[in-house]
């Protein structure tokens, strides 16, 4: 039962399971360095896909074909004010975006090739699969997988096909807050429900706790107000700050020692990948170290045209540089704990901190300022998305380790409104923001709504975020043919009712249709069908975008495994050239003394340095002809000496 997490910084893969005594566990898969998370960059070379740490060791090389920040390349809409900020202040890894295609262009395999950001974040979780599928990590039992709440729908929808693109059977989608719940719930379980009666320790039945997650991380924050019962866990509320994370304040720093560079060298740094990525890097490790120093210092060698940088940055100078940031974030916290406060009635059990930006002390300060409490560090946010939705996978399989646990609530951002035969002037409300979700809703119908026995009914999301995020909010239309229904009804005068069950992911599906009494009334998936909004690859149809994603995994796949091949067949062919080497030394009348031996020796060293140069050739076909090449010297080499192998 597996989980994962595409966060902007770093991927993690977890399980839950059972051991041989049936325990549950749950634990982190390690990747193919053993660590317990895979950076989320993904690098095409000139012939293979890297990701994790290998492409980040390889992204300064291929700057121009790498990408980083996966999560924020799902359902891009340039037009829109995140993308637009996303793409012209933050991207300097990766090609330039096409905004009319909107797409991106690389060399890869020897020509150039055109991906979206669904085909991106496809390949990424397609590397990584094969990898724990080698390790025989099941996916038969399904797979959940957590995304950031601010994700639209449509966005789900987006992961849902790339999900479907991998052959991922019984594919989920929750939301980050709903997965930190269920893992703060069953992690903390027993020290939120657990207490000492005459002796014995009991699950106290009548405890309910408030508790807000301040998820600070290195794209975004999140703050997510949760309630815990003993069988039942709730979402309450989510506020997300799509740029307030560790990398706007290190963007902060950067564009100071820009000024800092331009000052003392009467130069300008250039829009370079490979000199923004090296300051970035830098930058990075130097803001952390301010967390517990008064100053640090920002030290690169020959950053630009041979010019060395050397910049003294101190804790009272970084404060003010995000000083605007730290009022955004003081302002929305307090208008969040606000909210909070009012959902339950003032009582707030506790405050937990979590994630990169908060170890920042300004940044405690405000919000032990803000809500009068102590704060807590009881979690690791890395990993609780990942655990958080491999718990749901269990849940779902009816394997959950919390005994009569009835399952969670979420929190919905966008509210679902809707038009009747593409009325626009006319627009209704399903669900208001704020919502929980999953839940039933109806649309109520007059016999004036139906038009020769048609009824469409459009579905859109709307609110202040969405605009931010896409110009494309509409998510669905149903086309409800009634025919069968006033047939067999043909005293149906009245209303009528058409109930929708919206899932926890925001989607939504026909559930059954009833008069106006409430009762049932003919219904089969026959008598709807949908069109979705299609924001990918401008509104194909489903099964044209997941035919076209799996031509692009195979091709991916073909060109990895000529890749592996050509590697295996390098490695070969050094194993028959050190073979040789061994056996002419051994020859008693081949010594290194004589002239035929040195010769011989000469001619294998020469044929070994022309191996260890095959690396440096960036073409495959170059690379093959070499190691043909290589390979027909080393047969001259054993009939000439007649070395026996």
């Amino acid at each position: 039962m597996l989980g994962i997490n595409i966060g902007s910084l770093n991927t993690i893969y977890s399980i839950c399971s059972r051991d041989e005594n049936s325990n549950f566990q749950t634990k982190i898969l390690l990747s193919d360095v053993s660590s317990r998370t895979i950076p989320s960059v993904i690098s095409f070379t000139e012939n293979q896909r890297l990701v994790g740490e290998q492409a980040k060791l390889q992204i300064k090389k291929y700057s121009k074909s790498s990408f980083m920040n996966l999560s924020r390349l799902i359902g891009i809409c340039f037009d829109a004010p995140f993308y637009k900020k996303e793409f012209e202040e933050y991207c300097f890894i990766g090609p330039e975006f096409d905004k009319v295609k909107h797409n991106f262009t690389i060399d890869f395999n020897g020509k150039k090739i055109e991906l979206y950001g669904e085909d991106i974040v496809s390949s990424f979780i397609d590397v990584v699969n094969l990898f724990f599928k080698k390790q025989n990590i099941s996916f038969d039992k399904g797979l959940t997988i957590s995304v950031p709440d601010f994700f639209t729908p449509d966005q789900k929808d987006s992961m849902r096909i790339i999900l479907k693109s991998n052959n991922i059977p019984n594919c989920n989608i929750i939301n980050e807050s709903t997965a930190i719940t269920l893992y703060y719930g069953y992690m903390k379980y027993k020290d939120l429900f657990l207490k000492e009666v005459n002796n014995k320790k009991a699950i106290d039945t009548g405890i309910e706790k408030n508790i807000i997650f301040i998820d600070a991380g290195h794209s975004k924050t999140s703050f997510i107000l949760s309630q815990f019962r003993h069988n039942e866990f709730k979402v309450l509320d989510v506020m997300c700050l799509y740029y307030f994370g560790g990398r706007d304040f290190n963007h902060k720093i950067m564009k100071r020692c820009e000024e800092v560079f331009k000052e003392k060298y009467i130069k300008i740094i250039p829009n370079n990948a490979k000199i923004k990525f090296r300051l970035f890097e830098t930058i990075e490790k130097a803001r952390k170290v301010l967390t517990v120093n008064k100053e640090t210092s920002i030290n690169i060698d020959s950053l630009y045209d041979d010019e060395d940088f050397s910049y003294l940055l101190t804790k009272d100078e970084f404060e003010k540089l995000i000083n605007s940031d730290i009022k955004y974030f003081s302002e929305h916290l307090n208008n969040f704990y606000k909210e909070a406060s009012d959902l339950t009635k003032g009582k707030i059990d506790l405050i937990e901190m979590a994630g990169d930006l908060m170890r920042t002390p300004i940044l405690q300060e405000i919000v032990k300022k803000v809500t009068g409490k102590d704060l807590s560090k009881g979690i690791l946010i890395d990993e609780c998305p990942s655990v958080g939705a491999s718990l749901y996978t269990s849940l779902i399989n009816n394997n959950f380790p919390i005994p009569q646990f009835k399952g969670i609530t979420d929190y919905n951002m966008y509210s679902i409104l809707y038009t009747l035969n593409s009325k626009e002037d006319k627009i209704y409300t399903l669900i208001h923001n704020g919502n929980k979700l999953p839940t039933i809703s109806y649309i109520k119908i007059n016999q004036s709504d139906i038009k020769n026995n048609q009824l469409t009914i459009e579905f859109y999301n709307d609110n202040e975020e969405i605009k931010e995020l896409s110009n494309f909010n509409f998510l669905i239309q149903f086309n409800v043919n009634l025919k069968e229904i006033l047939q067999k009804n043909k005293n149906l005068k009245g209303s009528f009712n058409i109930y929708f069950d919206i899932k926890r992911n925001g989607f939504i599906e026909p559930y059954q249709i009833t008069d106006d009494k409430n009762s049932l009334l003919i219904f089969n998936n026959n008598m709807i069908t949908q069109k979705t909004s299609g924001i990918y690859k401008k509104k194909n149809e489903e099964n044209e975008v997941i035919n076209e994603l799996v031509k692009i995994l195979d091709e991916h796949r073909k060109i990895d495994l000529q890749t592996i091949e050509l590697h295996d067949k390098t490695n070969e062919v050094a194993g028959n050239l050190y073979n040789l080497k061994d056996k002419a030394s051994d020859k008693q009348n081949l010594n290194k003394v004589d002239r035929k031996g040195r010769k011989l020796m000469e001619r294998l060293n020469s044929i070994e340095v022309k191996l260890e140069n095959i690396h440096s050739i960036e073409r495959r076909e170059s690379k093959i002809r070499r190691l043909e090449s290589i390979v027909h010297h080393l047969k001259e080499v054993e009939e000439d000496y007649k070395i026996k192998k």
